[in-house]
């Protein structure tokens, strides 16, 4: 009788220790599994935060050696860097999405959501500024072909260049960038805490 009870105990034994175990194996899967939409989730959002930093910093370059130049080639890849962000055209990874709507379809907090749509927003404005000045070289080269604007005496042509090169186009650039910053900042503290969890 003893014997029939202990190998019934050692049974039961046995399937709540394998229970334990597939238990704990699957804890272990759930939490590698949240830890992996984490970091891929930390990978997307610092991508989406780059594409709106690079894009930026590539639309004051080419709009500055279109002013300097005059090249249209400058000014060809302005305006793509714009199509891409508006989702016109498609991104290097042959993906055709507006900015706008990668930062929607990402599962942002209030706060991050924010700070990437303010550095559009800011973005957009200086837009503004470029255009008017690419509007008045359009029109300036148009009138004047063979002009050299790297080397022009023209007080207009001279004073269109300076406001892309101002302490006040400057500030804006650098605008742009703070809420990036604050952003990836925001990010990577809720990436640790997610990390935890």
């Amino acid at each position: 009788m003893k014997i029939k009870s202990l190998f019934s105990t050692s049974i039961i034994i046995s399937i709540v220790m394998s229970t334990v175990v597939v238990v704990t194996i699957l804890m272990i899967l759930s939490s590698n599994q949240h830890l992996e939409h984490a970091l891929q989730y930390q990978l997307q959002a610092f991508e989406l935060a780059s594409e709106m930093e690079e894009s930026s910093e590539d639309l004051t370059t080419y709009i500055r050696m279109y002013a300097m130049t005059g090249d249209t080639a400058y000014r060809a890849a302005y305006n793509r860097v714009l199509d891409i962000r508006n989702g016109k055209v498609a991104n290097d990874d042959g993906i055709k999405k507006a900015f706008t709507t990668k930062v929607e379809e990402m599962e942002l907090t209030y706060e991050e959501n924010n700070y990437i749509l303010k550095s559009q927003e800011l973005s957009n404005t200086l837009a503004i500024l470029e255009t008017e000045v690419m509007t008045f070289l359009d029109n300036y080269l148009r009138v004047n072909p063979n002009s050299d604007l790297g080397n022009s005496a023209d007080p207009v042509v001279l004073a269109n260049q300076a406001r892309l090169f101002s302490t006040e186009y400057t500030d804006q650039t650098d605008k742009i960038m703070e809420p990036i910053q604050k952003f990836k900042t925001t990010l990577l503290a809720r990436a640790e805490i997610e990390k935890l969890d």
